[in-house]
């Protein structure tokens, strides 16, 4: 368990030697803490920049943190251009970059594809799977166990032979994904010497953000480059904050601090909130406290603004009741305020998104278009001018496929006849990567040479022909080719919904906004704050979701906290107690069979002393 050091205070955090844990609250201050400790290495400890690497957790940090550092307005962070480091990354920008360097070493081209979309990832490790004689679905433990970490290879494991299949198709299509940059860059730390200790040399002072959510890979890498100069390694993080278990981060990690870094590291506790008003912060503060036993203590004693309204917990009828309320409390605010809505998934977002636009206000979104037919065009577009993207065709057969012309089952299938014909389908598509793996044949030749074998083969080549040609021969006989081999819209309305969620994407970003409202997902808002915060779809079975437990409970806890500490002076939580089938997450009848939802049981963690309860009855 993490000890407070009785000098903790003695001094400014940013000065402590390291290995050094600062646990920074929401809003404490803790790229701040980082900024200020590079600036104090390279102008006081005259430490030579190029020794000196931060790590953050989004590109969106790491510019901050770059601008931050070059803002002559603030003299505290300030750092004249030739002091101030260049080696300011995310952990995947750095795992790349080790990765393309070892390649490079070893005399093979440097892969220039990442790879993070989950569904290409997914559909490779698939026929990985099948390529070593297991069904696709076994891919699924292999996803899994990479998306955490904690690598430990066993050539006698299944998900291990399928992991190494896979990294000769993602090796073949000179390509990265998400997971190997980091996995990968360890591996050739550890059988490069050379290569590691160039690193190190990079990273005897290694500044760490966000240190909450870092995986098993993710620790061993910073593990890697801090030894040997553990007096350098300086961290900030918040466990109540670790909201990414997903993807294989956990706060085990940054509450076994002590024991992973033994050679007596420091821990603060940065105390004063410049962010959240007392109300929301200690509101927030008995969610966790209450359903994460395992959390590290803090203690906050200061605020930097004291004054502020008690959070307002929102009993309403139904969700476009929510949505009514939503829109008054951003009409209220805006434009002097800013506001952020704060849903836990997309779909809960969707009639307020759409109370907005009704109202004529501009707002932000991250929301999920209505298809994926415009970036399919793409792909194949890709393969039409160039068959030896590998990636690019690979997932433009999949999508032939899946467009029901072919006479392959769809994916969603539930017969157990039609699914092992769809098995046995793919299984030809998979058994194509053979000869890309043992001859260095091109993808689109192992097709070609394939293709009077198998029927279905054959039919794709043909097709992928036909599409080469109507390319060439303009717009109409390329669309005709879409619409007949892929039908990626069902009719045009879909087709129409589309192109305008994408037109009005484009016109959003030329008009720019005034960015004063923003609608999100809860996982999503990590890192931003308002003036106003809503945090909407806070039912029973929503959130939490039903049947969590354990650590996951507790997890389901901290993403409440997260959302709850964006606000600065004002918070409003909302539950319906009616709300669409489409988009609750849970059986919307009760056994009298009337659409009833109970508030989700965090709201009774905040105790009234500062939140007050807003009941809303149905209209007449």
């Amino acid at each position: 368990m993490l000890t407070m050091p009785d000098n903790s205070s003695s001094c400014e955090p940013y000065r402590l030697e390291g290995p050094a844990l600062v646990l920074a609250p929401p809003g404490t201050g803790k790229t701040y803490q980082l900024a200020r400790r590079v600036k104090w290495l390279v102008e006081e400890q005259d430490v030579p920049p190029d020794s000196l690497t931060v790590i953050t957790f989004t590109n969106n940090a790491a510019q901050e943190m770059r601008e931050r550092l070059a803002d002559p307005s603030k003299p505290e962070l300030y750092i004249s251009p030739e002091a101030r480091p260049s080696n300011i990354r995310t952990m995947h920008s750095l795992g790349w970059e080790i990765v393309r360097a070892a390649e490079a070493a070893r005399g093979s081209p440097p892969p220039d594809t990442p790879l993070p979309a989950d569904d290409d990832v997914e559909l490779l490790m698939e026929d990985a799977a099948q390529l070593i004689g297991e069904s696709r679905s076994a891919a699924k433990e292999t996803l899994l166990c990479r998306r955490f970490g904690a690598c430990m290879r066993d050539e006698a494991t299944t998900k291990c032979r399928i992991c190494a299949e896979y990294r000769a198709i993602t090796a073949a299509c000179n390509a990265v994904d998400y997971d190997d940059q980091v996995l990968l860059a360890c591996e050739y730390l550890e059988s490069n010497p050379e290569l590691l200790n160039l690193y190190r040399s990079k990273a005897q002072h290694l500044l760490v953000d966000e240190y909450q959510d870092v995986n098993a890979a993710q620790l061993g890498l910073i593990r890697m480059l801090a030894q040997g100069s553990l007096k350098g390694l300086f961290v900030v993080g918040d466990d109540d904050q670790s909201i990414y278990s997903w993807r294989g981060g956990s706060p085990k990690y940054i509450r076994g601090f002590e024991e992973q870094f033994c050679d007596g590291p420091c821990v603060v506790n940065l105390k004063k909130s410049r962010r959240c008003q007392p109300h929301i912060l200690y509101g927030a503060v008995h969610v966790v406290k209450q359903y994460d036993g395992e959390r590290l203590r803090k203690v906050i004693k200061g605020f930097a603004s004291t004054d502020g309204p008690k959070i307002q917990i929102h009993g309403m009828p139904s969700d476009r009741r929510e949505a009514e309320r939503v829109l008054k409390i951003v009409r209220c605010a805006v434009p002097g305020r800013s506001v952020l809505v704060l849903v836990p998934t997309r779909s809960h977002g969707t009639l307020v998104c759409e109370y907005l636009r009704r109202a004529g206000i501009h707002y932000l979104a991250h929301e999920r278009p209505p298809g994926e037919g415009l970036d399919l065009l793409r792909v194949v577009l890709t393969v039409a001018q160039s068959p030896t993207d590998q990636l690019a065709l690979r997932c433009s057969l999949q999508a032939m496929v899946d467009g029901c012309q072919f006479g392959v089952p769809g994916p969603a299938v539930r017969s157990e006849p039609k699914r092992r014909e769809r098995e046995e389908a793919l299984s030809a598509l998979s058994s194509l990567w053979k000869d890309v793996l043992t001859k260095g044949t091109p993808l689109w030749d192992s097709l070609c040479a394939h293709g009077p074998e198998n029927a279905l083969l054959e039919k794709l080549y043909q097709s992928l022909v036909q599409l080469r040609n109507c390319a060439q021969a303009g717009v109409p006989q390329f669309l005709r080719w879409v619409a007949e081999s892929l039908r990626p819209w069902p009719n045009v309305e879909r087709l129409s919904e589309e192109i305008l969620w994408w037109t009005g994407q484009v016109a959003g970003a030329r008009r720019g906004g005034d960015g004063n409202v923003c609608v999100m997902t809860m996982q999503g808002a990590k890192g931003l704050e308002a003036d106003v915060v809503c945090v909407l779809g806070l039912e029973d079975g929503t959130l939490p979701r039903r049947g969590a437990e354990g650590a996951e409970l507790a997890e389901q806890a901290r993403l409440l906290y997260v959302s709850m500490t964006r606000a600065r002076t004002e918070l409003h939580l909302f539950h319906a107690r009616k709300r669409s089938g489409q988009v609750s997450l849970q059986s919307p009848y009760r056994g009298d069979g009337r659409r009833a939802l109970d508030e989700s049981p965090f709201l009774a963690a905040i105790p009234s002393d500062h939140a007050e309860r807003i009941y809303h009855p149905p209209r007449g």
